[in-house]
């Protein structure tokens, strides 16, 4: 059994036997960056 790690925005052709995990950096671009801002939040929102 193999596996891809895929960040590439395509569709993989792949035998059955082959697991793959898409990754997609824009989203996970947009999530962390939402976190940060929450957290920066929180610790502005502690000091008042």
């Amino acid at each position: 059994m193999w596996g891809i790690w895929n960040f590439a925005p395509v569709a993989l052709k792949v035998p059955e036997t082959v697991c793959v995990e898409h990754v997609h950096l824009r989203e996970s671009l947009m999530l962390l960056s939402f976190m940060l801002k929450q957290k920066r939040e929180e610790v502005i929102n502690q000091k008042k």
